[in-house]
């Protein structure tokens, strides 16, 4: 009898174990980020897949967003301490190029920067927004698989461990 219900506790252990391992696959599974075609602010287009091979973090912003302009120089200095590791940070604005040019301009952004209405917004919900809030940022790993995503501010410890995994 006692075997028996050893037995029945270790098989019992090991079903729970493999829905427990089916459960956390299931709900962390990564999706491919879609192709997606965006015109910085100097009129060249970009294609996700042109920075197949990096660790890219879209950051969605605008010039009129506080906590967004509150973050810019944030992501300025986690581009430049990670480039070299294969850190591209893209930034498209819900912005008219205009403003948004003379921002990053004004601020010395350091890496490319989106401006079209038109295009970014599609993006945002394109990349998993559901609450049409900014700033919204969106990681995605060196094969080209959407891994996080975050809504609102972030600071720079929240965004080195988002990234730190797949750098």
């Amino acid at each position: 009898m006692r075997t028996f219900a050893l037995l029945l506790l270790g098989l019992i252990g090991i079903a729970l174990g493999a829905g427990a391992y089916w459960w956390f696959d299931q709900r962390h599974q990564e999706t491919m980020a879609p192709e997606l075609s965006l015109t910085d602010i100097e009129g060249e287009q970009h294609r996700l897949s042109d920075y197949r091979g990096q660790v890219l973090v879209v950051n969605f912003w605008a010039t009129w967003c506080p906590p967004c302009i509150e973050e810019i120089p944030m992501l300025i200095e986690v581009q430049q301490a990670r480039r070299d590791q294969g850190l591209r940070m893209l930034g498209p604005a819900l912005d008219d190029a205009e403003p948004v040019r003379r921002f990053a301009e004004e601020y010395g952004m350091n890496y490319p920067v989106f401006a079209d209405p038109n295009q970014i917004g599609p993006a945002l919900s394109t990349l998993g927004d559901t609450q049409g809030a900014l700033p919204y940022t969106v990681i995605i790993d060196r094969q080209g698989r959407i891994v996080e995503s975050h809504h609102g501010k972030l600071d720079r410890p929240e965004l080195e461990s988002l990234i730190a995994p797949y750098l």
